[in-house]
């Protein structure tokens, strides 16, 4: 399936602000689950999938790698069977 990359930077650029923080940011977590709902409507896959992915990559302490770039993430989407267009 292909999905459009603004799609998902929105999403990518909330969760990395979300985890720049020390205080939990309310505003970064909406616009997390506002991009997540949308993302569900648009592919089938859930709102949890979409940001439980982007989080186990970009959260700072616990995650798999918070400086990955957004092509590196959009290589591993590749990889799932998502391809990431500019359109």
């Amino acid at each position: 399936m292909k999905i459009p990359k603004y799609y998902l930077e929105e999403i990518i650029d909330a969760t990395r602000d979300r985890f720049a923080y020390v205080d939990y940011d309310e505003e970064c977590y909406e616009t997390i689950c506002r991009e997540g709902a949308f993302l569900e409507s648009y592919t089938g896959v859930s709102f949890a999938f979409w940001r439980d992915f982007f989080e186990s990559i970009l959260h700072f302490d616990e995650g798999i790698n918070y400086e990955a770039t957004n092509e590196q993430i959009y290589e591993v989407l590749k990889i799932l069977g998502w391809e990431v267009v500019d359109e």
